[in-house]
């Protein structure tokens, strides 16, 4: 059954039908439009059993939460709301002590400019690290 990934630990057929790009536009839609995401996947594998690739995936799902999270309406308790927002960090924490060195800057020349470049190579694991 499409989206039932609990059997098997594979990607739900969201992820492998849709593709993280375009997951990434609902995301970014979501967050412009102050509305939850319209995507429904959950992770089902840990931080152990997951690859570099699989790692910078989840990065999506992070943030689609923080979205989520954004979009609550204000009639949610102020309590209910910083137990959520103490949950995100919890799960952003745990995330980062998993990363590999793939997902480190690369050194580079310092400039004078207000943000230093970071070089982070394969580029995906950048563009990820910076949502």
């Amino acid at each position: 059954m499409p989206g039932n990934n609990h059997e098997t630990g594979l990607p739900s057929f969201e992820i492998r039908f849709f593709g993280t790009a375009d997951i990434l536009k609902d995301v970014w839609a979501a967050f412009r439009e102050k509305r939850r995401c319209f995507s429904f996947w959950k992770p089902v594998k840990d931080y152990p059993e997951l690859n570099e690739d699989e790692l910078a995936d989840r990065a999506i799902y992070l943030f689609s939460q923080a979205v989520n999270y954004s979009a609550e309406p204000s009639s949610v308790s102020e309590r209910v709301r910083e137990a959520r927002a103490v949950e995100l960090l919890a799960m952003l924490d745990r995330w980062r002590s998993f990363l590999t060195d793939s997902f480190t800057p690369l050194p580079s020349i310092a400039t004078k400019t207000v943000f230093q470049p970071l070089w982070i190579h394969p580029p995906k694991f950048g563009i990820l690290l910076a949502l």
